[in-house]
């Protein structure tokens, strides 16, 4: 094994209580993707895998100069039994994205080590040997569950409604010191970990706040502190490297420009023009299922402050488990006038309703510069697809 995941192993052998001797007979072989790193973290007998795991997670950071990103965890139905898959990243191993993956029988946790561009490619093989080492059936998955809900999309922290009057709150510009954006690990169609962007406003007060959908005049920052404590936390800087602590006091260092955190620019940098889409989805394919579960959303901009939109769904299910297959697909269209300015955008449809939305252009490089291909719409990234 590489130096870097071996001495992580070390670590995460030791946080989870487990021997050291234990150490040459972990690890796990993936033979479909010979770049990855995998091992098995036996816990005590009788551990709680769920209170366990954070604690594993974060010893792990410690040890590796601290977590620059940290997926929502994810969980799906392997066999009947309940998996639970994180993403993380560490600052001094840039160049590995590491996962950690359990069930809910409590025998061990997986972690693999995965070099970053092949993390696509490496899911579902990954994903099989896990479950494997852990005894579930024969590694495949024979029953699903739609894809948990993020974190952040609770019942007691609705999505704030978009304005259509004056703004409530155009004083908030006032308090802000710059716009970013971050790379986050996700879990995209047929339950693929992806790397998601997340638009980030840093205020003068040294807080942060992870954007919603709605302009930021239209924000109740109070109210929203309360409602989605998970969308805030505190920054500092030094030089080019920013630390970002979450709502939990974990903090995450993020070098500009280096992958992880971006400077975003405003409508007014450039002309707002062409097609934009973003992809989304869910499903088990990525661990052997037969479930895929996928979305696209679509801007297309067009001269004189007009636009479209377009939309379609789909899920099939092959019948591998259920002896049923089938694939549903809908699309619908909207149209209507558009103003971008500054880090907002607003949309007029035929009727005369009129919502405000978050906007910026993403940026690329460092220096950084201007990048008209990534465009954030609410908290929603968008690629130009034309």
């Amino acid at each position: 094994m590489p130096m870097r995941f071996g001495a992580t192993l070390g670590v995460a052998l030791a946080a989870a209580g487990a021997m050291s001797t234990a150490k040459a007979q972990t690890k796990i072989p993936v033979p479909e993707a010979p770049g990855v790193n995998m091992a098995l973290i036996p816990l005590p007998a009788g551990a709680n895998l769920e209170a366990a795991l954070p604690g594993v997670i974060d010893k792990v950071g410690a040890a590796n100069g601290g977590i620059s990103q940290h997926s929502t965890p994810t969980q799906v139905d392997v066999g009947g039994v309940r998996m639970r898959v994180e993403a993380v990243s560490f600052t001094r191993a840039p160049n590995l994205a590491f996962f950690f993956l359990s069930t809910s029988t409590g025998r061990g946790v997986c972690m693999a080590g995965v070099p970053l561009d092949q993390v696509k490619t490496a899911a579902q093989p990954m994903g099989l040997a896990c479950l494997r080492a852990l005894g579930v059936g024969a590694g495949r998955v024979v029953a699903a569950s739609p894809p948990s809900a993020p974190a952040r999309e609770t019942a007691a922290a609705p999505r704030p409604s978009l304005a259509a009057g004056p703004a409530a709150h155009a004083g908030n510009w006032a308090k802000v010191e710059g716009v970013y954006f971050r790379s986050l690990a996700g879990i995209g169609v047929g339950g693929m970990v992806i790397m998601r962007f997340a638009p980030t406003i840093f205020f003068k007060d040294g807080t942060f706040y992870e954007t919603d959908d709605p302009a930021l005049e239209d924000v109740d920052l109070a109210a929203s502190k309360a409602a989605s404590p998970h969308r805030w936390g505190r920054w500092s800087r030094q030089g080019d490297r920013f630390t970002l602590t979450d709502a939990k006091g974990r903090p995450n260092v993020y070098p500009l420009q280096e992958g992880a955190l971006f400077k975003a620019f405003p409508a007014s940098a450039a002309s707002l023009s062409g097609s934009y889409k973003t992809v989304g989805g869910g499903g088990n394919t990525a661990v052997g299922g037969d479930v895929m579960i996928a979305t696209q959303n679509r801007f297309n901009f067009l001269p004189g402050g007009v636009y479209t939109t377009q939309r379609s769904a789909g899920a099939s299910n092959s019948g591998a488990s259920t002896g049923v297959g089938s694939t549903l697909a809908a699309r619908t269209a909207g149209e209507g006038r558009f103003n971008a300015d500054r880090y907002t955008i607003t949309f007029e449809r035929p009727d005369g309703r009129r919502e405000r939305r978050f906007f910026a252009f993403g940026s690329r490089r460092s220096p950084a510069q201007l990048d008209t291909g990534l465009l954030f719409i609410g908290d929603t990234a968008y690629t130009r697809a034309d």
